[in-house]
């Protein structure tokens, strides 16, 4: 079973009055194609610092050096994937696009259920909402433990 896939969705998390999250977002690109997607939109169309910065460099040591704004468009107006206006992306070549990201998807992982061996991981959906395992995890992790007794010593 090598072609296994694990998928989900997730719902938008929205701020107070169900306004609109936005944030830094980080993309490390490698690869030849035409277009990049993003794992978040970008919150606006701005090109350039500091709302959108696309770089390139050809080794890791390298200095990044920052693509013009021409150099490089959205897709489409969703703003959910790069392309560069020269052409494809030169395959091996890094990029790096930091951006200001809006539309948090909501995500919990219970780590207290998850296993992972040598031989397998097995991932499980948790039934119980995100801010029960906040919850628990925070009067856990705040609860100090008793002393030990010395009776006897």
């Amino acid at each position: 079973m090598t072609d296994l896939v694990a998928t989900g969705s997730f719902p938008i998390a929205h701020g107070p009055g169900n306004t609109v999250i936005t944030g830094p977002a980080y993309e490390y690109i490698v690869t030849g194609g035409a277009s990049f997607a993003l794992a978040y939109p970008a919150a606006t169309a701005n090109q350039g610092a500091p709302d959108a910065v696309l770089t390139h460099r050809v080794h890791l040591d390298d200095p990044a050096v920052v693509v013009p704004p021409t150099g490089w468009a959205y897709t489409d107006g969703a703003r959910t994937a790069i392309k560069l206006t020269s052409g494809n992306f030169v395959n091996n070549d890094i990029y790096e696009f930091s951006y200001i990201a809006r539309d948090p998807t909501v995500m919990a992982w219970d780590w207290r259920r998850s296993a992972i061996s040598i031989h397998s991981c097995a991932l499980r959906r948790t039934t119980k909402p995100v801010r029960q395992i906040r919850s628990r995890v925070a009067s856990t992790a705040s609860t100090p433990k008793p002393p030990r007794s010395r009776a006897g010593r």
